[in-house]
């Protein structure tokens, strides 16, 4: 018989098999604590949905099935990874968008002028960038798809992280785009504004919900982005393009498509100059705060581990 020190473990008990189930517990406690969070505020305000949550959660819950056969019934840690986080992506927004609400319900002054006043100090002019790009319909277009990317990147950088790494890849971009989400949240409570579209009399969709839901209207509410400062469109485009940084094969396109996002920005997404700076600082604060905490629970729970096997 072997002495114990030298007997096979399985793949999860190893230093780097504990490392990537840590790395993965992560998101999943932050998206299930946003997710408590966000249900009991939802019922303590009394705000209502006009899309149930069954129906949004259940693409998730099928990735979430696929996930565990792929880890129980017919391993592939690579599948396994992909559906997983699929499913993680496919349901944070969700609540994300209903917290955004609720923060919103803080009811702090519309702060337009502090960040029109940055804008002008930053010599940018949204009214004339926007009859710029309106007035090139190419342009507007190719700015218009490069916002939307925000819809299928998720989708086409999960499965690339998966399969090309390095591990854990997938684990820090949602870590730090939760992160980040949580920052942006927290900062439009404190700081809403109505954006620079609604100032020139644009009435795009979303100031119609903030109106109404400031007015007391809390029923039937549509899921629509209200955040103007700081801008989450930022901080997708940074993490999104980090993410993919030393894998040739993706990292010049993802590089384009993100500056071009970054680009439509302004116009697309309706935002200040300086909501986008906000979001540039939140984006970096979240990923080295992402990275810092992957590393401390990661250390600790492998050196607890390693203990508890050597007994």
């Amino acid at each position: 018989m072997q002495p114990r020190a030298f007997e096979a473990r399985p793949a999860f008990l190893t230093a780097s098999g504990i490392a990537k189930v840590t790395a993965d517990a992560i998101p999943i406690v932050m998206v299930s604590g946003m997710a408590a969070a966000a249900l009991l505020l939802n019922e303590f305000v009394g705000l209502t949905w006009s899309v149930g949550l069954l129906a949004l959660a259940a693409p998730s819950i099928a990735c979430f099935a696929l996930s565990w056969i792929y880890v129980s019934v017919r391993p592939n840690p690579r599948v396994a990874e992909a559906t997983l986080y699929a499913g993680l992506w496919l349901i944070y927004p969700t609540f994300g968008i209903q917290l955004t609400y609720l923060a919103n319900l803080l009811r702090f002054p519309f702060q337009d002028r502090l960040f029109t006043a940055g804008d002008s100090a930053l010599g940018f002019s949204w009214i004339d960038w926007a009859h710029f790009v309106s007035s090139h319909p190419a342009i507007e277009t190719s700015l218009r798809l490069a916002y939307e990317s925000h819809y299928w990147q998720p989708l086409i950088s999960i499965p690339i992280l998966a399969i090309w790494g390095p591990r854990g890849r997938n684990a820090e971009l949602l870590t730090a785009m939760l992160l980040a989400l949580i920052a942006t949240i927290i900062i439009s409570g404190l700081l809403p504004a109505m954006g620079p579209a609604d100032a020139y009399g644009f009435k795009p969709a979303y100031s119609d919900a903030i109106r109404a839901l400031r007015s007391g209207q809390y029923h039937g509410l549509s899921y629509a982005g209200i955040v103007s400062f700081p801008s989450y469109h930022t901080v997708m485009a940074i993490l999104f393009t980090y993410a993919h940084r030393a894998n040739r094969r993706t990292f010049p396109a993802v590089f384009a498509l993100n500056i071009l996002m970054l680009i439509s920005i302004p116009f697309a997404g309706t935002h200040y100059l300086t909501d986008m700076i906000g979001g540039a600082f939140v984006a970096i604060g979240a990923l080295l705060a992402s990275r810092r905490i992957q590393l401390v629970l990661s250390t600790h729970t492998i050196g607890y581990s390693q203990k508890a096997l050597a007994a």
